[in-house]
């Protein structure tokens, strides 16, 4: 009865409210003590409070960061502590159109990055848009030197090139052209016989679009269908039909593999999805409910449904919530449909002034079981929990210049021993005497089941002319390992310079050192970058 209620609540929901939401990808930049920074193509829409999601092996959307500060180029958000955030990962943001329009944006000035196009997926048909730029791209290299007082860490060096690239309206036709590709290696791995160009090389975008007409679209290649996002990349064809207030669609083609993102025609997969567009007054939302099944060697690995709304009340308030519900079961060779809740995701963001952001938010996931493709590992993970937890935090501006960030989370199963929870706070504040200079206080606690740790710093950052910025900063991280009664403390400073060389050419290098009671480790890591 309860899996009936909540597909029914999914329909209902489906059918009653929409709105224009916009799925965009961008690439995290730069780690601070207290921030990640994030660049986006387009940062327009993205407001303070929202949420960046990581997007795992799974296809599970994962609440990675909350936006605090937006600039043109970048965003520098506090991360969930749902998962470890590294240098160069993907994020995902969803945008509202609406908002673009009627919600201010706390903006202060930061230093911000160079823009790095990703993989950028729009929810609404375009034919020919004679204001936009017909082809652009960027390119992109990066080196990271890391090197220690130990045989442990030694020398390491790293390379990572990159290069997007977009043609649209190809000999006047409503044709365009998408491609995105990452090529990263360790030196020492050139030197080994077997490595292996593909697991360096990863393509992520590389598709062709056409619009037949003004409402329908096909798109073959390498691409995200961004109403059915929870699939990741799709190596075949999509085929989308637009119907006043709906869209609907079709997929057909296979999945990466899980191991080196290359082409497996033996993970074919084939869906649908239909979403639904709602406005009245000043409440608008829009709902996708999508099909999905997906197979190893044609036998079904994983089928399930996937729901998502993003409902915009007004200036003040606005909501996103996604699920995934598994319909297939394999157990012992017989082949079951089921009802299981696999994922979710709830924010509601409300804004009673310009000077306060309150956000909150709940998910919950299970191990996704792939009946096929991971079949001598089902009998350990048939059995799963659902984690759950959930955040809340505050962004209060008391006076001009000044920001307050507060922050609680609380992640925990049945069987864990105690509960993860996480509380913390930061002070910004843009000294306008002091040139212009951003000055970040913070302080975090962290209590999981078999640690305990805290950490505190500062960081300063300032334009030295509209082309050089500058950052630099302290932190201290202290943690108890309980079971070994290991005490591990860290002391890091990290500097970095920014430098907009040209209109567009851009380069920057940053060091960062960890200090500990016996060991030290060191990275340096440049950058330079064109777009075109």
């Amino acid at each position: 009865m309860v899996r009936l209620i909540l597909l029914t609540v999914f329909i209902l929901q489906f059918f009653m409210f929409s709105q224009q939401i916009e799925e965009r990808a961008g690439k995290v930049t730069y780690l601070s003590s207290q921030n990640v920074y994030v660049e986006y193509f387009n940062t327009k829409g993205i407001n303070t409070g929202d949420t960046l999601f990581f997007r795992d092996l799974n296809n599970t959307l994962i609440p990675a960061a909350v936006a605090n500060y937006i600039s043109g180029r970048s965003v520098a958000a506090t991360p969930t502590g749902a998962l470890s955030i590294e240098k160069e990962m993907i994020l995902f943001v969803f945008v509202s159109v609406q908002e673009e329009k009627s919600d201010p944006k706390i903006e202060v000035k930061e230093v911000e990055q160079p823009v790095k196009k990703e993989v950028e997926t729009e929810s609404k048909i375009t034919v020919k848009n004679k204001g936009r730029k017909s082809v652009y791209g960027r390119f992109s290299a990066q080196s990271v030197s890391d090197f220690g007082n130990t045989p442990v860490y030694g020398y390491n060096q790293r390379f990572r090139y990159s290069l997007s690239f977009t043609a649209n309206e190809i000999n006047e036709l409503p044709l365009s052209f998408n491609f995105y590709s990452i090529l990263a290696y360790r030196v020492s791995d050139l030197s080994k016989s077997e490595h292996n160009l593909g697991k360096m090389l990863k393509i992520y975008s590389l598709n062709l679009e056409y619009n037949l007409d003004s409402l329908t679209e096909l798109k073959a290649g390498r691409f995200i269908e961004s109403n059915l996002s929870s699939i990741g990349t799709v190596d075949g064809i999509s085929f989308i039909r637009k119907f006043d207030n709906f869209d609907a669609g079709l997929i057909l083609g296979s999945r990466p593999n899980f191991s080196d993102n290359g082409l497996n025609f033996n993970l074919f997969q084939f869906g649908g999805f239909i979403s639904n567009f709602y406005e009245s007054g000043s409440t608008s939302t829009r709902n996708s409910l999508g099909i999905v099944n997906q197979t190893e060697s044609f036998n079904t690995d994983r089928r399930f449904i996937y729901f998502q709304n993003s409902t915009y009340f007004s200036s003040l308030l606005s909501f996103f919530g996604s699920a995934e519900a598994d319909i297939f079961k394999n157990e012992n060779g017989e082949a079951k449909t089921t009802f299981s809740l696999t994922n979710y995701y709830l924010t509601i963001r409300y804004k009673p002034v310009n000077e306060i952001n309150l956000s909150l938010s709940f998910d919950g996931r299970k191990n996704i079981i792939y009946y096929e493709t991971f079949k001598s590992f089902l009998d350990s993970v048939l059995e799963n929990e659902m984690l759950n937890g959930f955040r809340i935090s505050a962004l209060i501006k008391p006076v001009k210049n000044l920001f307050f960030s507060l922050r609680y989370g609380y992640r925990s199963t049945s069987s864990d021993a105690r509960a993860s929870t996480h509380y913390g706070f930061s002070i910004n504040y843009l000294n306008p005497l002091l040139f212009d200079t951003m000055t970040e206080l913070f302080f975090n606690s962290n209590t999981g089941a078999y640690l305990t740790g805290k950490n505190f710093g500062f960081s300063l950052s300032r334009d030295l002319t509209d082309e050089i910025s500058l950052r630099g900063g302290f932190r201290y991280n202290s943690y108890i390992f309980e079971k070994s009664n290991i005490d591990f403390v860290q002391r890091i400073l990290d500097f970095e310079i920014y430098w907009q060389i040209l209109r567009n050419l851009y380069a920057s290098i940053s060091f960062e050192g960890q200090y500990e009671t016996l060991e030290t480790f060191n990275r340096i890591y440049f950058s330079v970058s064109t777009k075109f």
